[in-house]
């Protein structure tokens, strides 16, 4: 983290460690892996921060797969900084989710779990579109509903399909070991909102957060897109070629 900070500070931009509530930067470098970029996500929301919303993000990968990251930590130099300092960038926008329930809000860049609170026993999920019709009905472990960006986690863990991050008008809805093989994956429009019924109490995980549990999920598109700082082009098929033989 020092070496990152005299960087900056060589390369004349000025910077803070942490997430100053008094200022809101012009923007924030994330040094770590992919779960890095959605532990600060998180934060942001955790600490009622929305204006860095809308601060785009320069992540320097640490991580195994970086799939988010623009340069790894090894990359990272005075001279890119100077490009950062100069504007010398283009802005990578992905969709988000706005996750509803029943006392928060939960912005989501990856995907969104809802899972029967008893590991060992399955329950009823019903998904519908709001005022709409039945999407999938039926006994399963959970639900997942996933962004593009996300099908690369754990929507592809599941074995879901990979929806490329580009066709940003869509999420992907997937059971978690349904009981009855009729329950397949479903893409599904971005703009149309979803609930998620449980018979039983679930737990809500979102980006891999615990957030509680509920029996009623609103699922939406978020008002905001999540940005992305990019100092090169964003390779995504050579890095899902890297993430499919990583270990």
């Amino acid at each position: 983290m020092q070496t990152v900070t005299d960087l900056c500070r060589k390369a004349g931009v000025e910077v803070d460690v942490g997430l100053p509530v008094d200022v809101v930067p012009d923007m924030v470098i994330v040094l770590g892996g992919d779960g890095s970029v959605l532990q600060y996500l998180h934060e942001v929301n955790f600490r009622g921060l929305r204006n860095y919303l809308d601060v785009p993000v320069f992540h320097v990968g640490t991580g195994l797969v970086n799939f988010f990251a623009d340069i790894t930590v090894s990359e990272l130099s005075e001279s890119i900084l100077y490009r950062l300092a100069r504007g010398d960038y283009i802005i990578d926008e992905r969709a988000m989710l706005e996750v509803a329930l029943e006392e928060q809000s939960v912005p989501v860049l990856n995907e969104v779990l809802i899972r029967y609170v008893n590991p060992g026993k399955i329950t009823t999920f019903t998904v519908e579109e709001e005022q709409g019709e039945i999407i999938l009905s039926g006994r399963m472990d959970g639900i997942v509903v996933s962004t593009p960006t996300g099908s690369t986690a754990y929507i592809l863990a599941l074995g879901g399909p990979v929806v490329d991050f580009r066709l940003d008008n869509v999420k992907v809805i997937i059971p978690v070991a349904p009981f009855s093989p009729a329950l397949v994956p479903v893409v599904h429009p971005i703009d149309r909102s979803i609930i998620v019924y449980s018979e039983g109490s679930a737990n809500i995980v979102c980006d891999g957060m615990v957030y509680g549990t509920s029996q009623k999920v609103v699922i939406k598109r978020h008002s905001k897109k999540f940005k992305f700082v990019r100092t090169r082009p964003y390779n995504f098929y050579s890095k899902l070629r890297r993430r499919l033989f990583t270990p």
